[in-house]
């Protein structure tokens, strides 16, 4: 575990700011998947629903907003 603590720590000292905290949101996932491809551990549906958040709240961040409709003047 250390010497995964110290890859992580070394690798996201090389990312920007907004990269490195929006990668931190996979981690518990990168685990889960780990867990199961590794060790069998079952992905039961509240690991599932942890996993749909995790990568729903990314692609709300990431995502490109569409161009506004209607006049910039109306509100």
């Amino acid at each position: 575990m250390s010497i995964g603590n110290a890859a992580w720590f070394a690798i996201v000292g090389l990312l920007p700011p907004d990269v490195a905290g929006l990668s931190a949101i996979l981690v518990p996932v990168v685990a889960m998947v780990a867990g199961a491809v590794v060790h069998a551990e079952p992905l039961g549906p509240p690991q599932w629903l942890a996993i749909v958040c995790c990568v729903g709240s990314l692609w709300l961040v990431v995502r490109v907003p569409r161009a506004a409709t209607g006049s910039a003047d109306a509100v």
